[in-house]
């Protein structure tokens, strides 16, 4: 998407032989080695940001997909 940045997080940045710092690079997608969670070695959603710098930015479109973490730490991104 022109003018859009687009960030991709996992604790895991390789698998099967794939890394996926390289394979997101060639696609113009900025790999983070860290899940945005307050558990584990994550950084909280604002956390992240920060690091980004992009605090006070908006987030157009956010998807999660973290093996139901979404239950539990939702709320952290809210704030």
């Amino acid at each position: 998407l022109k003018g859009c940045e687009i960030h991709t997080f996992d604790f895991i940045s390789e698998k099967d032989g794939i890394d996926f710092a390289t394979l997101a690079d060639k696609r113009g997608v900025h790999f983070h080695h860290w899940g945005i969670s307050p558990n584990k070695n994550g950084k909280t959603f604002k956390e992240t940001m920060k690091a980004l710098h992009h605090e006070g930015g908006t987030v157009d479109i956010m998807k999660i997909d973290c093996e139901k973490c979404e239950y539990t730490d939702y709320r952290q991104w809210l704030k």
